[in-house]
């Protein structure tokens, strides 16, 4: 029987396979496919690319560090919620869905990705999720140094609050002795010592409130970043008011920036 046919099928349908698994493998952009069991993403594959940029050695490197293949932990804690919003979005509808969130590294620390998510199914017919992942950190680092040449421009004081790490670092300061720039352990005891030292009684319990954790937290929760106005005593016995603001980073770093407002609250009264 004549199969000559036949063999040439087959070598081209080889071909064709190592053509895709190639630009698969190739693409310049993380390929991750999911099983959804029990509401739960299971990691089912990834291209080169996936593993790669997030700083593993191999797919398998990659899928047994998250729990033998079970995604919980890729994301950021914060980026979950909406993640979680968006896979059920595209499971349901099979339309593709796009969202930047934090991805981690091997070694601990995330990235920003832009990931578009879609339906699909397996060779068994069965559903499945994929994930396409753009690494895009150095365009968020370059939005957050235009971000922040615009808080410091519009600002008279800048600080960076890390409340896990209890430290205090001056972004950009208006005293002598700010320590631009230097991290500074103690951040609670500097808090207290400070509003004691330089705020106006009357406004000293509401600023301690205002700067405590569970209300940053809650507070920069709403789509208005919270404020508060007080009263500073200065070095020299005069006073002056302040309008701070707090930014939230994540749930436990915060920028607080301080404007000063002596002159319109002068001209109010």
């Amino acid at each position: 029987e004549d199969i000559t046919a036949e063999k040439a099928a087959k070598a081209e349908l080889i071909r064709q396979k190592v053509q895709l698994a190639n630009l698969y493998n190739g693409v310049p952009c993380g390929i991750l496919d999911y099983r959804i069991t029990h509401g739960k993403p299971e990691i089912i594959n990834c291209n080169d690319t996936a593993w790669k940029m997030a700083g593993y050695t191999c797919c398998q490197d990659l899928m047994s560090r998250f729990r033998h293949g079970t995604a919980k932990g890729m994301v950021h804690p914060n980026d979950e919620p909406l993640m979680i919003t968006k896979v059920r979005e595209a499971m349901r509808g099979g339309a593709h869905v796009s969202l930047e969130c934090r991805i981690a590294r091997a070694d601990g620390t995330w990235f920003w990705n832009e990931v578009r998510l879609s339906r699909g199914t397996d060779s068994d017919g069965r559903d499945i999720l994929q994930s396409i992942c753009m690494d895009i950190s150095v365009r968020r680092e370059r939005e957050s140094q235009q971000y922040g040449r615009i808080l410091l421009s519009s600002f008279d004081e800048v600080f960076l609050w890390d409340y896990r790490a209890d430290t205090s670092q001056t972004l950009k300061g208006i005293a002598p002795d700010s320590h631009e720039g230097i991290v500074m352990p103690g951040m609670a005891e500097m808090q207290r010592s400070w509003v004691s030292s330089f705020v106006a009684p009357e406004y000293r319990a509401a600023l301690l409130k205002f700067v405590e954790l569970g209300s940053m937290r809650r507070a920069c929760g709403q789509p208005k970043p919270p404020a508060i106005d007080y009263e500073v005593i200065l070095p020299d016995g005069s006073h002056a008011f302040s309008r701070a603001c707090a930014l939230s980073i994540d749930d436990d770093r915060f920028l607080f920036c301080c404007r000063d407002i002596t002159r319109e609250t002068q001209l109010k009264k």
